[in-house]
């Protein structure tokens, strides 16, 4: 669905908020070993509160606030501080509006809205409010929780649900209300958001983390894939249509004869850096076959040639008909693709065919 060329636009969070500037809305500085230190000093002057992150990443993974008292007088130190953590972008801090303010401050309380960009429709298939529980990030993977937001008034219309499966009609820390409050600036949140996913069109699935503040809706972060690698072993066998099932999840009407997938069996084999999740080299030349069903995940594009750029680097997928005739043409293709530092499992399937 989404065009693996294009992935480098919304993989690198740099090249993402340039491209996007008119949605992000906000001051921010991409940092490296050659960063000009009067130029981030001005960059820290104009700006006392910060958000740092890794240029590539997911889950809030590595992502930290600092303030004026962090850096003053001390710059270049603290410069070489945010390189050693891998820190690549830092931002001017988003304030949030009050009322989003009131579900939880210690994060900002970010709506997911998920576009997509079909051949024949197009809209927002489903958006939720992710609110924090205490922690500068408000996702679930960090504590906080998740509601459903009903895509035609912008009124959140479920309770809040963490990663442990706790529901909460009421914020633990906050005590207020969840299911029933008004999302300000909704219809400007979905109209910025509609327009954007135009910008990019071969990348047709955009998941974007809307903040809003008193002046308006702002894009913080995005999500151009449905979650590797299981969805990758699920997409293939899919044979209805996949924007009506998510329209259908959005409104509560999803029955089970709307959702049909082959017989068939699916397998994906990750490829990735060796070293992941800890320490990893990134920067090689990946070559591979144009006419697999290869996802490429944590990859760029420099001057025409494919590089390693994350992890998590790629997942080849075949399907067929029995698991283990997927499984051994899965192999088979991984032994097609080629980078260094590559590493990969040898079991992936083994206890399915053990059953």
């Amino acid at each position: 669905m989404n065009d693996t060329a294009f992935w480098h636009l919304f993989d690198d969070k740099a090249t993402f908020n340039d491209l996007f500037k008119e949605e992000v809305r906000r001051g921010w500085m991409k940092i490296t070993a050659d960063t000009d230190l009067e130029s981030f000093k001005a960059f820290l002057s104009e700006h006392g509160d910060l958000i740092a992150k890794p240029l590539e990443g997911s889950s809030g993974v590595g992502i930290e606030r600092f303030t004026i008292e962090h850096w003053q007088g001390r710059e270049e130190a603290f410069l070489k501080e945010l390189l050693d953590k891998q820190i690549g972008i830092i931002e001017e801090r988003v304030i949030q509006h009050p009322r989003m303010s009131e579900m939880c401050p210690t994060s900002v309380n970010t709506i997911r809205v998920a576009t997509l960009l079909g051949d024949k429709k197009e809209g927002i298939v489903y958006a939720y409010i992710r609110i924090g529980n205490g922690k500068v990030m408000d996702n679930v993977d960090c504590g906080g929780m998740a509601a459903p937001v009903d895509i035609e008034t912008g009124v959140i219309a479920g309770v809040g649900a963490n990663k442990a499966g706790e529901t909460y009609q009421i914020h633990p820390m906050t005590g207020k209300k969840i299911p029933g409050t008004q999302i300000p600036y909704w219809e400007e949140a979905k109209k910025m958001c509609l327009e954007a996913m135009h910008r990019v069109p071969q990348v047709r699935f955009v998941a974007w983390d809307v903040a809003i503040t008193k002046d308006g809706p702002k894009v913080i972060e995005y999500n151009c894939r449905f979650g590797d690698p299981e969805t990758q072993v699920v997409l293939p066998l899919l044979e209805s249509d996949l924007f009506e099932i998510m329209k259908s999840v959005a409104a509560g009407t999803l029955t089970a004869e709307q959702v049909k997938f082959s017989n068939k069996h699916a397998c994906c084999v990750v490829m990735a850096s060796d070293g992941y999740p800890s320490k990893y080299e990134s920067g090689f030349e990946i070559t591979m076959p144009a006419d697999k069903n290869i996802y490429v995940a944590g990859a760029k594009l420099d001057d025409g040639k494919l590089l390693t750029a994350g992890g998590r680097v790629l997942g080849v997928t075949e399907t067929a008909d029995t698991l283990a005739d997927a499984v051994a043409k899965a192999y088979e293709t991984v032994k097609t693709v080629s980078f260094a530092n590559a590493y990969y499992r040898h079991d992936i399937g083994k206890k399915a065919l053990e059953v």
